[in-house]
């Protein structure tokens, strides 16, 4: 991470702290490719959750290098969830129980 200059803030991406102008911003409001949610409501499960009466006070976008680093985390992520589910269903069947593998 660079150098932060607090007279930059709000204008800055939330996740790496860099100065960027808010045209080059992906809104916090655009939805997440992979599952339809807002990117605020990844960020904020992921890091501190934003109070409304702060939310005019503080970055409105990510930057286009972590909004890449974001979905790819999303996505391993996802992928970290259904090997665990898979796992579970082995376990399951290697104890004798079918009836997960439907799943």
């Amino acid at each position: 991470m660079g150098a932060f200059r607090l007279e930059h803030f709000p204008q800055v991406c939330p996740i790496c702290l860099q100065h960027q102008p808010y045209s080059s911003l992906i809104s916090l409001n655009a939805l997440n490719p992979g599952d339809g949610a807002s990117l605020l409501d990844v960020v904020e499960e992921y890091m501190f959750p934003l109070l409304p009466e702060l939310e005019q006070h503080t970055p409105r976008g990510v930057c286009g290098p972590c909004y890449v680093e974001l979905n790819a985390f999303f996505a391993y992520r996802i992928r970290l969830k259904l090997v665990g589910k898979f796992v579970f269903c082995l376990a399951q069947l290697h104890n004798g129980q079918k009836n997960h593998l439907e799943e």
